[in-house]
């Protein structure tokens, strides 16, 4: 490929999903040239990351992005086939995201972005599915009164998390909508990614699954929804640990200062192989949007 084009990659995820952390290690990533996907010239704009790249840096869990905050970054990026673009990375707080799905309505700047974008990369961090019994269970109810039957308990949890997935069907319906993008046939572009958050704290046996099994099986009508509607060859799924552990807000973890955030976090492939490239998904990404 010859010149260079601007590509907006609209990257979208709820609050406490990991943007901002597998952002900021992208980034950092991007700037050493080892993976696949690198730096090209000048990145405008690297505030939304530096406060989290420098909390990374020390071990420590980054602020989330306050309520209020949208604003984008261009990363002028190459990949290992030649592939030239310039990135545009959106910041925002996720609570937007969660406005426009509850409000159903989108203002004029997101329209926008919506309409821009050639590829979409949806973040899902499937624990917060999983932890959904923590939430909507009493354990231990008042005294005198009878304790929920086991039954009724998977009852209330199974709605907790079929209420999550009709959330995240409802945001690409509007996302394709804004798009105007027709479901007449299947979704060819904007290409999908899905990127299932902070692998590393699934129990063991779903880090054995390949991403797209554990996406069936914790988000059945959302993985139904989203193979129903793309084209098979425009739709992948990736595990992703940003950082390769959880860390502490106020407490930084020492062996990962030690090792250095570039050397933490990994990307697990559709096919189930682990890597610690996590430009992966995004140069697939890149290339599939110029590739079509």
């Amino acid at each position: 490929m010859s010149g260079q084009r601007a590509i907006s990659v609209l990257l979208v995820g709820l609050s406490n999903n990991g943007k901002t952390h597998y952002g900021s290690q992208l980034e950092g990533r991007l700037h050493r040239g080892e993976c696949c996907l690198r730096i090209n010239g000048e990145v405008t704009n690297r505030e939304p990351f530096a406060q989290a790249a420098a909390s990374i840096a020390q071990g420590k869990l980054a602020p989330y992005t306050p309520p209020g905050v949208d604003r984008e970054s261009v990363w002028p990026v190459i990949t290992d086939s030649g592939v030239e673009s310039d990135l545009i990375w959106p910041d925002y707080s996720g609570e937007t995201v969660r406005q426009i799905i509850q409000e159903r309505r989108v203002d004029e700047r997101w329209r926008e972005r919506i309409r821009q974008s050639e590829g979409w990369m949806l973040l899902i961090r499937p624990q917060l599915i999983l932890e959904k019994p923590d939430v909507w269970e009493r354990p231990n109810p008042p005294s005198g009164k009878k304790k929920r039957s086991t039954a009724a308990s998977a009852r209330t949890v199974a709605a907790a998390s079929w209420h999550e997935q009709a959330s995240l069907v409802e945001l690409l319906q509007i996302l394709l909508f804004v798009k105007r993008t027709s479901l007449s046939r299947p979704v060819v572009s904007p290409p999908l990614t899905v990127g299932l958050t902070c692998w590393d704290e699934l129990d063991t046996g779903r880090q054995q699954m390949r991403p797209r099994d554990l996406l069936r099986k914790v988000l059945p009508l959302f993985a139904d929804f989203a193979e129903a509607n793309w084209d098979p060859t425009r739709l992948t799924v990736y595990g992703i640990s940003a950082t390769g552990k959880k860390l502490q807000t106020n407490v930084p973890d020492d062996e990962f200062q030690d090792l250095g955030a570039h050397t933490q976090g990994w990307v697990i492939e559709e096919d189930g192989v682990k890597t610690s490239d996590l430009t992966i998904p995004i140069a697939r990404l890149v290339e599939s949007v110029v590739t079509e």
